[in-house]
């Protein structure tokens, strides 16, 4: 099993010829081994993620041998529960794990692994861990075939598995061997479609779980932007932070009382649920957002929310982004110097967002335009 990275690794199992059959994967490449004259009694997987669990595929190539597939008690002994390690930690480590299995499950084509994986997925995923299932799901959607370094532009939500330093087997195993990637363009690309496959329905996943159980109607947005649950869409200037910063309150202080340096923002009093969201929605890029206004969209109508609550709400988020992003391209404390040098992270800056509708239809959607002074940048 080849894993790709910035310090790329393999790492091997061992299992029966007669077994691996049972893997139409497996048992294809064993076939294009003999066509090749290739008789080590080795086959190459790439695994098109940089994360890898051992113990995961381990259990994946368990299933060809007994057609035993893991349940959540399983996942739960694998992912044992430090002392210290808080409880949504715990259950992030419990998502990773699980998600490596179902991308071993597809890669395997082991249907009944894919199929529990995918259930157990679905029963992890809450609002206290949506925000490494999304990172999650960017990662298996985006990639570069080339296998050089991403677009940081097309990736602002990055490859960063926060506080899986403590999960067990996070990390790959002693046993392994540092190799150069031995893999064609085409095999790469078949390991790369199943993951991005994967990615889509955790997206769908994601945002269908926010659907239900948010309301759309009159959704009261959290624009903190002190938040860690994503990476900024747009660059914290000095001015955004010195406009977000909260306030103290002046009816509270007495006489010949200083005003302290912050104060409790109200919006953290909004429910885990709806910061969340806000922090997600209001950080997307463009064409993720786009999507994940259709997953709402769709959801929504399945549970028979009305369509036009939906597009208030995302005229809200569209009406932040905007405002964020004004604020950004008016500041000065960053200069044009600074700003074309890390195009990559201000290129965003140049477009402005909208919603936009059909007077005739009612159909609604979003757009985004680049201004004309930003236009000789992207």
């Amino acid at each position: 099993m080849h894993v790709p990275g910035t310090s790329a690794y393999h790492c091997y199992f061992d299992a029966h010829k007669i077994i691996m059959f049972r893997s139409p994967m497996l048992a294809l490449s064993m076939h294009d081994n003999t066509a090749s004259g290739n008789e080590n009694g080795s086959v190459n997987v790439f695994w098109p993620t940089a994360y890898f669990n051992q113990i995961a595929f381990a259990m994946c190539l368990r299933y060809l041998y007994s057609d035993t597939v893991l349940s959540i008690d399983d996942i739960e002994a694998f992912t044992d529960r430090g002392a210290s390690q808080h409880i949504a930690q715990w259950r992030g480590c419990q998502l990773m794990f699980t998600i490596a299995y179902w991308l071993g499950g597809l890669i395997l084509r082991a249907d009944a692994v894919a199929t529990q994986a995918e259930s157990i997925v679905h029963g992890l995923i809450n609002f206290d861990i949506i925000g490494i299932a999304l990172d999650v799901a960017t990662d298996l959607c985006d990639h570069e075939l080339s296998g050089g370094e991403r677009n940081p532009n097309d990736t602002p939500l990055t490859h960063r598995y926060r506080n899986f330093e403590s999960y067990p087997a996070a990390f790959p195993p002693d046993d392994v061997s540092v190799l150069a990637d031995p893999f064609p363009l085409d095999h790469r690309r078949k390991m790369f479609e199943i993951a991005g496959k994967l990615g889509a329905r955790l997206n769908e996943m994601i945002f269908s779980s926010i659907a239900a159980n948010i309301t759309f109607k009159d959704f009261q947005l959290d624009t903190t932007l002190e938040q860690t649950l994503v990476k900024h869409l747009l660059p914290i200037t000095r001015e955004l932070a010195d406009h977000y910063r909260p306030l103290a309150p002046v009816q509270t202080l007495q006489f010949g009382q200083f005003p302290p340096q912050q104060a409790a923002n109200p919006t953290r009093n909004l429910s885990m649920k709806n910061r969340h969201t806000s922090y997600i929605m209001l950080n997307l890029p463009f064409g993720n957002l786009k999507q994940a206004v259709a997953i709402l969209r769709k959801a929504a109508k399945a549970s028979k929310v009305e369509d036009i609550w939906v597009k208030d709400f995302v005229k809200k988020v569209i009406a932040e982004r905007e405002a964020r992003r004004h604020i950004v391209i008016r500041s000065v404390s960053v200069s044009d110097e600074e700003q074309q040098a890390n195009m990559a992270v201000w290129r965003v800056v140049g477009y402005e967002e909208s919603v936009v509708e059909d007077e005739a239809t009612g159909e609604w959607d979003l757009q985004a335009e680049c201004s004309d002074s930003w236009a000789r940048y992207v």
